[in-house]
This record gives C-alpha cells, sequence and structure tokens, in this order.
C-alpha cells in the first residue's frame, strides 16, 4: 500500500523557503535603495557646495569687470587730460619759440659784426636764413655760434655761398638752413 502524506509539508516548506527569499531580496534592496539615497544625498551636498563657490567666483569675476571698466575709463581719462597737457605746451612753445629763436639769432649777430641777414623764412621746423658776410671766416664763426649758441636751432648747414662784387667792394652771399625745436624754447 501506498502512503498518501496528505500534509502540505512540502508546500508549506516551498512557502517559508519563498518568503526567506522574498524578505532577503527585500532586505537587499532597501539596503541598496537607502546606499543610493545616502549617495545621492552626498553627491547634492557636493553639487551645492560646488555651486555656491561658483556663485562666489562669478561674483569676484563681476566685481572685478566692474574695477576694470573703472580703470579702464579712469586710464582713457588719464590719457585724454595728458593729450591735452601736451597741446597746451605746445601751444605755450609756439607762442614763446619764435620770439626766442629770433633773440638768440639777434644776440648771434650782434657778436658777429661783419654778417648780415638779408631774409628770413622758417617753415614746416625748417628755418632759411640768407645773407651777407665780409670774409670765409666770419660765416664759419656765424655757422658754429648759431650751432652752440642757440637750443632751438640745429642741423645747421650751409647751402650756398656765393663771391659778389658790388660797387667795388667784394662779400659773400650766403643760404644757410637749420631745423627749428621749439619744444626746447622751455
Amino acid at each position: 500500500m501506498m502512503r498518501i502524506n496528505l500534509l502540505p509539508t512540502k508546500a508549506a516548506r516551498k512557502q517559508v523557503s519563498a518568503r526567506q527569499e522574498l524578505l532577503v531580496f527585500a532586505g537587499g534592496l532597501a539596503i541598496a535603495v537607502a546606499g543610493l539615497f545616502g549617495w545621492w544625498t552626498v553627491t547634492l551636498a557636493k553639487i551645492d557646495t560646488l555651486e555656491e563657490r561658483v556663485a562666489g567666483v562669478q561674483n569676484q569675476f563681476n566685481a572685478a569687470q566692474k574695477d576694470k571698466a573703472r580703470v579702464d575709463e579712469f586710464a582713457q581719462k588719464a590719457k585724454k587730460l595728458e593729450q591735452k597737457l601736451q597741446a597746451i605746451e605746445q601751444l605755450k612753445n609756439r607762442r614763446t619759440g619764435p620770439a626766442k629763436l629770433l633773440d638768440d639769432l639777434a644776440a648771434t649777430l650782434t657778436v658777429q659784426k661783419k654778417v648780415w641777414l638779408t631774409s628770413l623764412q622758417e617753415r614746416d621746423g625748417v628755418l632759411a636764413l640768407e645773407g651777407g658776410a665780409m670774409e670765409h671766416e666770419d660765416l664759419s664763426e656765424f655757422q658754429m655760434a648759431l650751432t652752440k649758441r642757440s637750443r632751438l636751432m640745429s642741423n645747421v648747414k650751409l647751402a650756398l655761398v656765393t663771391t659778389v662784387n658790388k660797387d667795388g667792394i667784394t662779400y659773400l652771399e650766403w643760404k644757410l638752413t637749420c631745423s627749428t625745436n621749439y619744444g626746447a624754447a622751455g
């Protein structure tokens, strides 16, 4: 005879085993969710800290940009002021420079008794002088005196010297050029 076990022991064991597996799976899932939640919280805190740092750096950058704009504006105003001061200085030199140049020229001619002027022209910083002299030595001394005496004249060059005989008197006619620098009149 066969024995029939009508007691549900296998099914009960399977049920208990399934419950235990389900409990272990649920516990593992809960631990995984708790771990992920912890990781998410830490990462979110790091992100918030980094965003605060980025915002602080952005504020510093904006403040530096404003400071740079103010410095640039100041530099531009300083440059304009410097240009105005240079323009004023040039106007002063242009006003007094020619008078000082003529004074230097007159003082040099006063010392050099045998040299005289017949023409004087100034254009674009170049002074052209024409005149006469009794001898070559007088003309040479005059040229050297112009070079040494006046800070306003430089690059003195003798252009042309011709001998002229007029009414029984022999003298030299000469042309001379030099550069003018009214800025040295200061």
